[in-house]
């Protein structure tokens, strides 16, 4: 299970550092806006709207995995059939839906750092 586990982060890393950094932009902002870098409410709020990014972010990825956006990305990405048409839409779905296998869990990282913002914004806000 551990090894699982750390292959897991080991292949993942990126998306946990681009989930960190799109969590960190949000608090940083909040700050510099409300001015209140000594406060540590401003910190709760930030965190909060950071993690409820994150958070919202994940949920649009597992509708992507579902197919749920298959319809608007259509006419952009599809390609060429052997006989020299474009693919039409059952055709598109039916490959994005085969690429979609190979990447399970690619939702998974932006949750967990959404939730542990969330967890520290909740921290902060029930110690003030």
């Amino acid at each position: 299970m551990w090894q699982a586990i750390y292959y897991f982060f080991k292949n993942n890393w990126i998306r946990f550092l681009v989930a960190f950094l799109l969590g960190v932009v949000p608090v940083i902002v909040y700050q510099a806006v409300n001015n209140t870098w000594t406060l540590p409410l401003g910190y709760c709020n930030g965190l909060f709207v950071s993690a409820f990014l994150l958070i919202s972010i994940s949920v649009l990825v597992v509708l992507n995995l579902f197919g749920a956006f298959d319809i608007f990305s259509f006419y952009i990405n599809r390609k060429r059939t052997e006989e020299g048409r474009k693919e039409d839409l059952y055709e598109y779905s039916t490959r994005k839906k085969e690429e979609r296998l190979k990447a399970k869990l690619v939702f998974l990282p932006y949750l967990i750092v959404g939730l542990l913002y969330l967890i520290a914004s909740l921290i902060i806000y029930f110690t003030i």
